[in-house]
């Protein structure tokens, strides 16, 4: 977990559905909340417990909360959600004999149904956040500008509001299908588009390096400035310039090869 990077959307607790709402307020009176290091932790903690009893059930569920110019925002962690989805995609991608070896078919099946009606009752449910290990998917960085940095010392965060993220993701998807339909990064802009139309338009999406800030402070001579190279790189793309728009996005890939050759040691 401590290699893991995180998109969030934190919404106004106001606007969530009385009986959710009513969840997440009493969940803020009673000072449940963690901080970010405190929810990794927590789903660290969830991860093991559930790697050695049979079944994927989560015992708690906890979000993060902020207040902004006297909004209070909730970003519900979804875990048990998050799981589900994370067992059915994990199981997907590998052949039989591997994944049954991790998720045996029988925990597999009952985690599918699980699924399958919580989706029946709530429909509208998605996960606030995304996590991505050892990198950053491209897409993420587009969704942000360079002066929507922010953390303190030993943190790395992008904060910005979800109509100028879903501003950005609209333009690239645009600038990226008109020039470079092939490349997967479109699929991942076009689902991105998709999962921030799910939030109300006052919410604030936010790119959190997580441990990932430290290890690139130690692998790289310089800062790190993927949002920026990928901003140039898509103005170049736009406006032509092929030499311009390799030339940012090998200066990104460079910075995040190290990290992908040290999962690939692991």
């Amino acid at each position: 977990m401590a290699s893991t990077a995180s998109l969030r959307v934190f919404v106004p607790l106001s606007t969530l559905p009385s009986g959710e709402r009513r969840r997440w307020e009493r969940y803020v009176a009673a000072g449940h909340a963690p901080d970010r290091a405190g929810l990794v932790a927590a789903e660290r903690s969830a991860a093991l417990v559930a790697a050695v009893r049979p079944t994927l059930d989560v015992d708690e569920e906890h979000a993060l909360v902020e207040v902004v110019d006297g909004v209070t925002y909730v970003c519900p962690a979804r875990t048990q959600l998050r799981v589900w989805e994370a067992a059915e995609a994990f199981r997907d991608g590998l052949p039989a004999i591997v994944a049954n070896a991790f998720v045996p078919p029988g925990l597999a099946a009952e985690a599918s149904d699980q699924l399958a009606g919580w989706r029946e009752v709530s429909p509208a449910l998605v996960p606030h956040i995304r996590s991505a290990s050892w990198t950053i998917p491209l897409a993420w960085f587009l969704l942000f500008e360079p002066g929507d940095r922010t953390g303190r010392e030993g943190e790395l965060r992008y904060v910005t509001t979800l109509a100028s993220a879903r501003r950005r993701v609209t333009a690239a998807t645009g600038i990226v299908g008109a020039t470079l339909p092939q490349v997967p990064m479109l699929a991942d802009l076009q689902e991105i588009g998709r999962w921030l139309g799910e939030f109300h338009g006052f919410s604030r999406v936010e790119l959190d390096y997580g441990g990932l800030a430290g290890m690139l402070t130690a692998l790289a001579d310089d800062e790190e400035s993927s949002v920026a190279d990928l901003a140039t790189g898509l103005a170049a793309l736009q406006q032509g310039d092929g030499a311009g728009a390799a030339a940012a996005y090998e200066r990104v890939a460079g910075r995040w090869r190290d990290l992908q050759l040290r999962e690939s040691a692991c």
